[in-house]
């Protein structure tokens, strides 16, 4: 992720528009053509064309929650997407009929809510957009019981609360038909004490198990009750319940199977196939049609076969013993204690259906890390985990698995069985001009049209969005020193490329400096593609500096004219010199007693280079601020300009500005 960079900057107003298209046929072969230039770092990189960018919602934008009867702006943790289609349309490009989409209700997962101002923690927010004429993209301002908004908040209250809701996806049971489709699903992420969910929570006293739930009516520490896969109903918007039976874990992603909606509570739940994040990192697998069956996947010792292995322990007929809560709160813990494989900090799943064989299988981002210590060996940490074939020629003699960039996986079953591979390796191109690196959102998009002889031609592609944790390793330009300096490409992929390598990415956006793009959703037909990007660097150039949600549009023109392409591929392979990670703020030797704090004035998060096991921050007047255990970072976004001081537990200490 280092210096391939696109044309263009999307500024100022909602959209830019250049480039007139060539007449004549179409060419829909490899789609995404972007351009090899020079780039700033400061707003939003794009590539050069037709495509059309509307900002639907910037930070602080006000949302609207009417069961609490409260408005308040929104904070900047945005996360995931999902676009329910309401009208699509037919409509003739270049003499090309496509089916275009025009309007439906966008969601979209709020990773915290700072203070409670609209809820207990996260949640997420709705909204309906449609598409304007000249292929701009609004939000429609909607009605609802006396109050008009913009922006519906709904949060997890009635279910004990939500902390840091970053994955969204529909429940499919065809993935061949968008109609097709039940509830959406999101999940929290993992939370190791109550201090964890401070600011962000109003309520941190004992949470009851609701009915229906393993262990209901048992009181349990209100931190227990995040990390769970959720369920909202489609229609409304609004959550239902947390699925305590699939278990609970540091959520990486996830894919749903379900049956089709048909009533505003109902929709029947199959199965979740998801990953988890923290290292050593887990594939599982829920069943809640085999009696709330979970499995793991376990690799053979010397292969990448494996298979499937039941974690529920079975009764002498068979049927399975239910998981009491304790287990099921800690279900990683309990794969790797069957001997699950252990994995690198997994990211996204998602589910392919082969455009050429039309076999289905799943691509998994492997985050990969610049040093994952003792996870892999500590038996109290990896317990009977084992290290997964392609992991194990990156150990070293302490057991230090080192993997900066990561990769993609594919998970695939054929006659002879299961296997996991790597699909794609993360590492700096051949030629030095840019890197892949840290892979950890990934979405497919189908792109559909007819041509004249009314023969449908559709063409998938992969999307992967970087996240990138370090600039070390020549990941990031060697400027970037920080977290808000580092930048995240997102990659294009054409999925009916057999055996794709580096050569075969087609770099589609480049983040503002400090970005996470979070994630991105399209649905069957032509446009949009709906896009939300957090945490950017607050010096960047307005809007820049803000998260924000935008719709990109017109991908039928962008398509029509590969004429104007002057990229150049990559060579294929990768750089082998790149060496040790260069000294710098954000690489201490883990372990060691550094204590670097940055950035330094802040606005919104302190980092820290090691993870910290007690951190306290406390205003000039000795007064107790802050308290977090087992982190590497505290949000500091309520908190007053002025002085402060972090001290941890090994009474280092350190002065910090806050500044806004």
């Amino acid at each position: 992720m280092k210096k391939v960079a696109l044309l263009f900057a999307l500024t100022g107003g909602l959209y830019m528009h250049s480039h007139a298209q060539a007449p004549g046929s179409v060419i829909y072969d490899d789609l995404f053509c972007p351009v090899d230039t020079a780039w700033a770092g400061d707003s939003l990189v794009v590539p050069h064309g037709a495509l059309k960018y509307s900002i639907l919602l910037k930070e602080g934008d006000i949302a609207h929650n009417i069961e609490q009867g409260l408005n308040a702006p929104l904070k900047g943790g945005f996360g995931a997407v999902y676009y329910d289609r309401a009208l699509q349309a037919e409509d003739t490009v270049h003499n090309i009929r496509i089916n275009k989409n025009k309007e439906g209700w966008l969601y979209m997962s709020l990773q915290d809510n700072k203070q409670s101002t609209l809820g207990d923690g996260g949640g997420l927010v709705k909204m309906r957009v449609k598409e304007q004429a000249g292929g701009t993209w609004q939000v429609v301002p909607q009605t609802e019981a006396g109050n008009t908004w913009s922006y519906r908040f709904f949060d997890l209250n009635a279910q004990g609360g939500s902390w840091h809701n970053n994955g969204l996806q529909l429940g499919y049971s065809n993935l061949s038909s968008i109609e097709d489709k039940g509830n959406i699903f999101m999940y929290d992420a993992w939370a190791n004490s109550n201090t964890d969910l401070q600011p962000g929570m109003n309520t941190l006293t004992d949470y009851v198990l609701p009915a229906g739930a393993p262990g209901a009516g048992t009181a349990i520490a209100r931190y227990k009750n995040m990390g769970w896969a959720i369920e909202v109903n489609k229609a409304n918007g609004k959550p239902l319940r947390k699925l305590y039976y699939a278990g609970r874990a540091d959520f990486g992603g996830m894919v749903v199977t379900s049956t089709k909606y048909t009533a505003p509570d109902t929709s029947e739940l199959n199965s979740i196939i998801f990953t988890t994040q923290t290292q050593p990192a887990v594939i599982l697998k829920y069943d809640a049609m085999l009696g709330n069956q979970i499995s793991a996947f376990k690799q053979d010792s010397a292969s990448y076969n494996g298979s499937w292995i039941v974690l529920n322990e079975a009764d002498v007929d068979g049927s399975l013993f239910p998981f009491t809560f304790n287990e099921l709160a800690d279900i990683r813990k309990v794969a790797l204690q069957k001997g699950a494989t252990m994995f690198n900090r997994l990211g996204d799943i998602v589910r392919v259906n082969d455009p050429v064989d039309f076999s289905s299988y799943y691509l998994v981002a492997e985050t990969g890390a610049d040093s994952s210590g003792d996870a892999f060996v500590n038996p109290a940490k990896a317990y009977a985990g084992k290290l997964a074939y392609h992991l194990q020629p990156l150990k070293t003699t302490n057991g230090n698995v080192k993997d900066p960039h990561g990769r993609i996986l594919k998970l695939a079953s054929d006659i002879t069985g299961e296997s996991c591979k790597p699909y794609l390796e993360g590492c700096v191109f051949a030629d030095g001009r840019s890197a892949f690196s840290n892979p950890k959102h990934l979405q497919v998009l189908n792109f559909d049209f007819y041509t004249l002889a009314d023969e449908f031609k559709a063409r998938s592609y992969l999307m992967i969005m970087e996240e990138v944790s370090s600039a070390a390793y020549r990941k990031n330009p060697a400027s970037a020193h920080n977290p808000q300096d580092l930048m995240n490409e997102t990659y294009f992929l054409n999925l009916e490329k057999q055996n794709p390598g580096l050569n075969d990415l087609r770099p589609f956006a480049i983040g503002p400096k400090g970005a996470e793009i979070q994630s991105a959703f399209s649905v069957e037909g032509m446009s949009p593609l709906f896009m939300s990007i957090r945490y950017p660097n607050t010096a960047n150039t307005a809007p820049y500096n803000k998260s924000m949600l935008i719709a990109i549009n017109n991908f039928e023109d962008y398509f029509s004219n590969p004429q104007g392409c002057t990229w150049t591929a990559p060579q294929p392979g990768c750089d082998t010199t790149s060496g040790p990670p260069p000294t710098g703020i954000d690489e201490v030797t883990p372990g060691s007693n550094s204590f670097n704090v940055w950035p330094n004035p802040a606005t919104r998060t302190l980092h820290f280079a090691t993870e910290q096991k007690l951190i306290r921050l406390y205003d000039l007047n000795g007064r107790l601020l802050k308290q977090q255990e087992k982190t590497r970072s505290m949000d500091i976004f309520d908190l007053a300009p002025g002085i402060y001081f972090l001290r941890n537990d090994r009474q280092q200490a350190k002065k910090v500005v806050i500044q806004k």
